[in-house]
């Protein structure tokens, strides 16, 4: 029996349904379980790298609530209608794809530095040690907050709507050179 392309495309439905709803249940408890357990307790918010933690399960929650949410609905479920249309506008689409970007590396370099502020807590130096304080940890998730958020401007700037093919919606950077 032969494998069509069309019973390939069904595969991936179902992938993106099944697959996609467990990451984002299991995703979502868990990112407001580590909120809730991380900020419920005083001694451990008192610990610099659990500041690294409550931040980083924020930003797991935000882009497990957009992107992939968006993805469970539009290309497992094939959701049309105004919902639909909604997030196919060429605005929205550009404001998701920032939020997915902010968040998939804001996420991403805050568990590195909640890495970092673990070795800084061991290190034999004492100017290596002072990097392990409270101060120091919300200095460091304010830059790279601002960092990430700074850099995915350029996807709101540059980012256009390309082509929509039966429901999906390709984005591309355009360039415009002045010469």
């Amino acid at each position: 029996m032969a494998v069509s392309i069309n019973d390939l495309i069904q595969a991936g439905r179902y992938v993106n349904i099944i697959a996609g709803i467990f990451y984002w249940v299991f995703g979502v408890i868990g990112s407001l379980s580590i909120l809730i357990i991380f900020s419920s307790r005083r001694q451990l918010r008192e610990n610099p790298s659990s500041q690294y933690i409550i931040v980083a399960s924020i930003f797991d929650f935000i882009f497990l609530a957009i992107s992939l949410g968006y993805r469970i609905m539009t290309d497992g479920f094939s959701v049309q209608g105004n919902l639909a249309l909604f997030f196919f506008q060429p605005a929205v689409c550009r404001i998701r794809n920032y939020i997915t970007g902010v968040t998939h590396f804001a996420t991403l370099y805050t568990k590195c530095l909640c890495a970092f502020d673990q070795w800084a807590s061991t290190c034999r130096t004492n100017y290596i040690r002072k990097f392990n304080s409270i101060k120091w940890a919300r200095i460091f998730l304010a830059i790279n907050s601002l960092i990430w958020t700074l850099i995915s401007v350029l996807q709101l700037i540059y980012s256009d709507v390309i082509q929509v093919i039966r429901e999906y919606l390709f984005l591309e950077y355009k360039s415009e050179r002045k010469t």
